[in-house]
């Protein structure tokens, strides 16, 4: 059951320190604007766990990447390791909210799912928080990979290539 109890903001505060320091993150790493989110974070939890809306089961990271469709033209929802009882906004951020990865949601696309899914009234507040939430966690989780002194080579390029995206995108959202 959902619970609002994210951990992002205190691995960021974690991890602040060290990727200040490190040469892998030199241009990178906004300590400054992370630390920001991180509180950003926590007083949107606060508020979406006074919301009060409906919990369904959602599959809680059901971004394009997790889709898949066969040569019938079926489509499947894969990686299901993580289910919860959310609000809807937990798994409608993917389709209604900013990009996830390199599967980009455009107005076609978003039509298509209007008109599967039906009229939807979306929550603000549990929107806020479910992206922001979802940003920081992203942050934290390639920051301390790329600090990782044991992961490859490979490994380390791939996360700093999402980290630079993603705090890009944070610069854009600043602007």
């Amino acid at each position: 059951m959902e619970t609002f109890a994210t951990t992002a903001p205190d691995r960021i505060q974690r991890l602040a320190e060290d990727a200040a320091r490190s040469s892998y993150l030199i241009g990178i790493w906004p300590s400054d604007r992370i630390l920001r989110l991180a509180d950003e974070v926590r007083t949107l939890a606060v508020r979406a766990a006074a919301v009060g809306a409906e919990m369904v089961l959602c599959h809680a990271d059901i971004h394009p990447g997790n889709l898949l469709a066969d040569a019938a033209g079926a489509l499947h929802v894969v990686d299901w390791d993580a289910p919860i009882i959310a609000p809807r906004e937990r798994d409608l951020m993917f389709v209604f909210g900013t990009d996830y990865g390199d599967h980009p949601i455009n107005p076609h696309r978003e039509g298509l799912f209007r008109r599967g899914y039906g009229s939807v009234e979306l929550d603000p507040t549990l929107m806020a928080y479910y992206q922001t939430e979802r940003t920081l966690d992203d942050i934290a989780e390639f920051a301390a990979n790329v600090l990782d002194p044991d992961i490859s080579d490979a490994t380390r390029a791939n996360d700093l290539h999402w980290l630079r995206r993603l705090v890009e995108d944070q610069r854009h959202s600043d602007s």
